[in-house]
Formats: C-alpha cells, sequence, structure tokens
C-alpha cells in the first residue's frame, strides 16, 4: 500500500485452495471487501475475525520498503477470517509503528442494540 507514492504498508493474505479454487479470485485486485464477496460468492461468507497484534523490529526487506531506520518499529497486525469455524483466509500486515493509530470498538456483553 502506498500513499502519494510512498509505501506505508506491505500485505499478504493467504487463502487455501480449496477455498479459493484457483488463482482468478486475487484478480484484479480489488482490496479486502472486494476478496470477501468473492469468498462468499464461492460459498464462504466471512462470519467472524482475529486478530493479533505485535509490535517488533522490521526485518531488513521490511525496512528497506518501507525506508525504516534500525530505531524505527513496524505493527504487524495478522488476521484470520473465518466463515463458520474455518479459517478461509490469514493476511499478514506490517506498517510503521509512528504512521498508523488503532482503535477497535465493540459492544459489551449483553448490549442488544449492537
Amino acid at each position: 500500500m502506498f500513499a502519494s507514492e510512498r509505501p506505508v504498508q506491505l500485505a499478504t493474505s493467504y487463502i487455501p485452495i480449496a477455498v479459493a479454487g484457483g488463482e482468478d479470485i486475487a484478480h484484479p485486485d480489488v482490496g479486502p471487501t472486494g476478496l470477501y464477496k468473492r469468498l462468499a460468492a464461492r460459498g464462504f461468507k466471512v462470519t467472524r475475525f482475529l486478530e493479533e497484534i505485535e509490535a517488533r523490529r522490521p526485518d531488513d526487506d521490511e525496512a528497506a520498503f518501507l525506508n525504516l531506520t534500525e530505531a524505527q518499529q513496524v505493527l504487524e497486525v495478522a488476521r484470520v477470517a473465518y466463515a463458520g469455524d474455518r479459517a478461509v483466509e490469514t493476511v499478514i500486515n506490517v506498517f510503521p509503528s509512528q504512521q498508523w493509530r488503532l482503535a477497535y470498538e465493540w459492544p459489551a456483553p449483553g448490549d442488544e442494540q449492537a
């Protein structure tokens, strides 16, 4: 991902071939929302996500691509998308920690309005 031609994020998705059905699911690249529509059309409607976030030093390739110094860190967000109990996609996002702010919101237990 680029912003004003400057690299700001690396994202790599992994989809089981039994779910994807072939390479065509990735072309053309329509972003993550388009991918989930394509998965649903193949019978794998995404019902939930799991994310794990880690702050760490970038590897050499990440540092070079993102133009980071040795002192800068990245955030790695590993997200798994599930259709029921089946994992249908894993995506690893890596981005400079100083350029991003993560925010999450979810309903409290027992909140029927959500």
